[in-house]
């Protein structure tokens, strides 16, 4: 029996590194979007405040170019990212029609304490000002002096129902209040601010369960 003492056999399988991603339409006022990654299309059609379900890819650099429905030429982004390996992010078309560009947010990987519910605050709306953001239910503001663009950490908080209230950051004058809303335990949640304070379409906010919340990476 020949024996190779630089060869150790495999006693176990490792399953390749994975990235999800999923696609938001954030951009007020625009037209419905096709999105393409590496010229692959992964989302037709996709209207104003609507997400994609997340899709497996692998790790590695990409390009994405969006487009106006049903068109292939003058993308509105055209722009490319690494996505790291186990890792889960949302792409956000974002800001307003004088200024589209891509926000990657990551959907952190993290455990969470058993019983409880994670929520963040992700500022979408490219006229609002700074923002400072409370849960109806608790007392004091969990989210303080938010920016356009900008995505907070998550904070712990106990699971139940909770209103929104947005309020800006220079004056305390309210800019929107979202009724009485359930957060469950044990999952992830983005409150995205999207749309116009001052137009068409109204600000409001989407409550995604995040991927954290149930794909494994």
């Amino acid at each position: 029996m020949f024996f190779c003492p630089l060869f150790t056999p495999t006693l176990f399988r490792v399953n390749p590194p994975i990235t999800y991603i999923r696609f938001l339409h954030a951009i007020p006022s625009a037209l419905n979007i096709d999105i393409y990654l590496n010229d692959r299309l992964m989302a037709s059609n996709l209207s104003f405040k609507k997400f994609t379900e997340y899709s497996p890819i692998a790790p590695g650099y990409y390009t994405l170019k969006i487009f106006v429905s049903g068109k292939t030429s003058n993308p509105i982004i055209d722009t490319s990212f690494f996505a790291t390996p186990n890792n889960i992010f949302t792409a956000a078309a974002a800001g307003n029609l004088n200024n589209i560009h891509l926000k990657l947010i990551e959907d952190i990987p993290m455990t969470i304490v058993p019983g409880t519910t994670m929520i963040r605050f992700i500022h979408l709306s490219p006229d609002t000002p700074t923002v400072n953001v409370a849960l109806t239910s608790r007392e004091g503001i969990i989210f303080n002096n938010v920016s356009f663009g900008e995505v907070t950490n998550y904070q712990q908080v106990s699971p139940g129902h909770y209103g929104i209230q947005i309020t800006a950051a220079h004056s305390g004058s309210v800019i929107l209040i979202v009724p009485s809303t359930p957060f469950g335990p044990n999952k992830f949640y983005s409150i995205y601010a999207v749309g116009l304070s001052a137009g068409n379409p109204p600000l409001q906010v989407l409550l995604p369960l995040d991927g954290n919340s149930y794909l494994k990476v």
